[in-house]
């Protein structure tokens, strides 16, 4: 899911950390001393506006536990 990050401007690692997330994550920074800092919110806020997460698939436990059960059942020939 991506995030809207405004590191407070008197901190450094606040800002080392948002470059990172933006790097890796490809989230977006916005610094509050930019002369148009409300411009680029505002904006970065209606991109996002009715953002909606797409639901996440199974963790590798649960489908490796699946297809454990299909190769079972198949070579018993338990499954149509």
């Amino acid at each position: 899911m991506k995030q809207i990050i405004v590191p407070i401007p008197r901190t450094h690692d606040q800002y080392d950390n948002a470059k990172w997330y933006v790097r890796f994550y490809n989230d977006i920074m916005i610094n509050q001393r930019d002369h148009d800092f409300e411009f680029q919110l505002a904006n970065a806020i209606k991109h996002f506006k009715g953002f909606k997460k797409i639901r996440q698939q199974k963790d590798k436990k649960t489908i490796i536990a699946h297809a454990k059960k299909i190769i079972r059942e198949t070579i018993l020939g338990m499954r149509d």
